[in-house]
């Protein structure tokens, strides 16, 4: 499932019962407002068929936001253990969930086992604030008998000192010793946002802070987060994002070289060649008539000399 935009259901965003779903590049939002029990993507197994493979999924490059309960949530069953396949969930942006719940967590599990034999599942790459639970509003929150999870190399925080930490960012109950947490960044009473990162917030030095988050209002994701920073020695930009009217590519050349920018829809269809011809050294900006164009996602790519580089644009009307 790609690229995708899931918003204001009264019970959760998505549901994954099966095994082994990829979520990438979708936003998913106020999800949740009639079960504190669910939030925008909710993970169990198949209660008339216990032996049936659940989990393995894999969600990456998501906003996932305004939720009743946890954001993302993994539950078993309370009378017994059910066992997941590991899962992966990284480079996201999760926050303000637990919104109607009294307990907390960006991710929450219960009474699960998150993987098999030594793969756990794992949490790691994601910006995570806000969480609006009242009494064990950890960031990351497994509970009652969680097993193999690893979070590691994220960064947390709380914009404001009335938000409610009482257990610390990572809290975990009645859980064993194989839920690990490290290498994680976090800041409480902060107020500075995503704009106020910077690279040294960021373990390993994965995520790429400035012009490749793109947020709206309300702090909703926009264009993709970089996994790992690429040193191409020519870059682009693609505002406003997302565009209603027109939008601007800005891009950067270290010399004279050859250049074609052809802008695709979400299924990789080619909709228009934008430029391609030899340009001269510096700075070059074109604009793009996004009105004619139908709401929805589209990339940008940027073929220079056989290197390329690609961003996301949203149009909305």
């Amino acid at each position: 499932m790609y690229n995708c935009i899931i918003e204001y259901s009264s019970g959760a965003g998505l549901y994954l019962n099966g095994n082994r779903t990829t979520v990438e590049n979708c936003i998913i939002h106020d999800c949740g407002y009639t079960s504190t029990y669910l939030g925008c993507i909710y993970i169990f197994n198949d209660h008339l068929n216990p032996a049936k493979r659940c989990g393995g999924h894999t969600i990456n490059h998501c906003d996932l936001y305004n939720s009743g309960r946890a954001v993302i949530s993994v539950f078993g069953n309370e009378s017994q253990q059910i066992s997941f396949d590991a899962m992966e969930i990284s480079y996201n942006r999760i926050h303000d969930g637990c919104i109607l719940s009294n307990d907390g967590g960006s991710f929450n599990s219960w009474s699960v086992t998150l993987g098999t034999d030594t793969k756990k599942t794992q949490i790691h790459h994601n910006l995570i604030w806000d969480q609006w639970g009242q009494f064990w509003a950890g960031l990351v929150y497994p509970d009652n008998n969680s097993y193999k999870m690893e979070a590691h190399h994220n960064v947390l925080w709380y914009s404001a000192s009335n938000l409610y930490a009482p257990q610390g960012l990572f809290w975990k109950a009645n859980t064993p010793n194989d839920c690990t947490y490290n290498t994680n960044t976090e800041k409480r009473n902060y107020a500075g946002g995503v704009a106020g990162l910077t690279n040294n917030d960021y373990p390993g030095g994965y995520f790429q802070t400035g012009t490749s988050f793109d947020v709206n209002s309300n702090g909703c994701l926009l264009t993709a987060i970089e996994t790992i920073p690429t040193e191409k020695a020519f870059s682009i930009a693609v505002y406003p994002n997302p565009s209603s009217h027109i939008a601007y590519i800005s891009y950067q050349l270290p010399e004279s070289q050859s250049v074609k920018i052809t802008l695709y829809d979400s299924a990789g269809k080619e909709v228009m060649s934008l430029t391609n011809e030899k340009q001269d050294i510096g700075e070059h900006l074109l604009s793009l008539n996004t009105e004619k164009l139908q709401n929805g996602i589209y990339i940008v790519k940027m073929n220079v000399n056989g290197e390329q580089i690609a961003e996301k644009l949203i149009v909305n009307k």
